[in-house]
C-alpha cells in the first residue's frame, strides 16, 4: 500500500472507490474536491492505493491556523475519512499527524471518535449550536410519541428572518453596521483579540476557504463597522434551505455578536418563507445576546476535540471565552453542494 496525496488526475480512480461505498459522499463532486485539496497547499487529500492503484481510503487534511493564550497553533483540521480496508484508516491517520502534529475534530463521525478516544485526545466542552427556526427534525430512532411531539411542532408558524429586527437593541444598532463585501481585505482581520482561543487564518487563506464567487457554495461577506470604524467581519453560508454563520471575527465580542445577528437579518430580510439559522458559540457574552434575539440553544455539546500522537494540549479546559464557528475544515461542504440543487438533488 502506498499513500499520496490527491490530484485531478486522480479523480476518476477516486469516484470509482467511493460510489460504491458512500454514494452520498462529498468526494463524488469534482468541483468541490478539486477546488478544496487540489489548489492550495494548506489543503490536500491524502490516499490510500492497494498494489493495484486503487484507491482503500482517504483522509483529507486541513491546516488552520489558531491563536490561544499561549500562543499560536497550527491545528490539522481532518476531513472525508474512509477507510475501505481493515487497518488502513490508522495508517492514514497516523501519516496525518506526522504531517501535522496536532489535529482538531470538530463534529466527527464514530469511526473518528473511536480513533481519538484511543489515541488519548482532549476534549472541549459546552460548545453548542444554535437555532433560530428550528425545524425539529425526526430521526429513524426516535419513538413514535417524539416523531408524533416533533410534527406537532413543525407544523406551529415560523417568523421571517427579517421580523427579528425588532429584537436588535437601539442603542448598539446605532453604532453598529454592517456592509457587503466581495472579498476580504486586510483592515477587516483584528489586530488584537479578547478571545482566549479563535481561528485566526492569514488574508490569502480567508479569500480562499470563504469565496465568495465559488459555484458549489454561496458565501455572504460582511464588514461590521462601529462607531465608523472596522470592527471585523461576519462570513454567512446562505443556501435555499438555511442560513448557517460560517466565519466571524471581531475586536469586541458584543460588537461582533451584534454584527452577526444584523448579517443575518440583512441577508434574510427578502425571505418569502422562515428559513432556519444555524450557529456554534460557547462564549458567555455573545450567547446571552444570542438567546435574547430569539435563538434556541442545543442541550448537547459539539464534539471538538484537540490532540495527537502523545503531544500535549496547552489550552485550558474552559470555553467561555473562546470564539468557535461551525464552518471550519469541511463542516458545511457537504453534498449537495448548491450547483447540484435544482439538478434533481433533494435538500439535505
Amino acid at each position: 500500500m502506498k499513500i499520496i496525496k490527491y490530484s485531478p488526475d486522480n479523480f476518476a480512480a477516486l469516484s470509482r472507490a467511493v460510489a460504491s461505498r458512500r454514494p452520498e459522499s462529498a468526494l463524488l463532486h469534482r468541483p468541490f474536491v478539486d477546488y478544496y485539496y487540489a489548489t492550495e497547499s494548506w489543503c490536500w487529500l491524502l490516499v490510500a492505493l492497494d498494489r493495484n492503484d486503487e484507491v482503500v481510503g482517504t483522509l483529507g487534511v486541513d491546516r488552520m491556523e489558531f491563536e490561544s493564550e499561549s500562543g499560536a497553533m497550527t491545528l490539522g483540521f481532518g476531513s472525508n475519512y474512509n477507510s475501505f480496508l481493515p487497518g488502513v484508516g490508522s495508517f492514514l491517520f497516523l501519516r496525518r499527524l506526522q504531517e501535522c502534529p496536532l489535529g482538531l475534530v470538530f463534529w466527527s463521525t464514530a469511526d473518528t471518535q473511536k480513533l481519538i478516544k484511543a489515541m488519548g485526545w482532549t476534549y472541549f466542552h459546552d460548545i453548542r449550536r444554535h437555532y433560530l427556526n428550528y425545524t425539529y427534525p425526526s430521526f429513524p430512532k426516535d419513538p413514535a410519541w417524539r416523531k408524533a411531539a416533533k410534527a406537532v411542532l413543525r407544523s406551529l408558524p415560523r417568523k421571517n428572518i427579517g421580523s427579528y429586527a425588532s429584537r436588535l437593541e437601539a442603542a448598539a444598532m446605532a453604532r453598529v453596521s454592517v456592509h457587503p463585501e466581495r472579498s476580504f481585505s486586510a483592515d477587516m482581520l483584528p489586530r488584537s483579540s479578547p478571545f482566549t482561543f479563535r481561528f485566526a487564518p492569514t488574508l490569502d487563506y480567508l479569500n480562499w476557504r470563504y469565496n465568495t464567487q465559488l459555484p458549489f457554495v454561496r458565501y455572504r461577506l460582511f464588514r461590521i463597522v462601529a462607531d465608523q470604524r472596522t470592527a471585523g467581519y461576519v462570513v454567512l453560508n446562505d443556501r435555499p434551505d438555511r442560513l448557517v454563520v460560517a466565519q466571524c471575527d471581531g475586536v469586541d465580542p458584543v460588537t461582533l455578536a451584534y454584527g452577526v445577528m444584523s448579517s443575518i437579518v440583512e441577508v434574510g430580510k427578502d425571505d418569502k418563507t422562515p428559513r432556519p439559522v444555524m450557529l456554534t458559540s460557547s462564549h458567555h457574552s455573545m450567547r446571552k445576546l444570542y438567546r435574547a434575539f430569539g435563538f434556541r440553544v442545543s442541550k448537547a455539546d459539539e464534539c471538538f476535540a484537540i490532540g495527537g500522537y502523545k503531544q500535549d494540549v496547552p489550552l485550558r479546559p474552559d470555553t467561555s471565552a473562546w470564539l468557535v464557528n461551525f464552518d471550519w475544515g469541511n463542516n458545511e461542504l457537504q453534498r449537495p453542494f448548491l450547483d447540484q440543487i435544482g439538478a434533481g438533488k433533494p435538500l439535505g
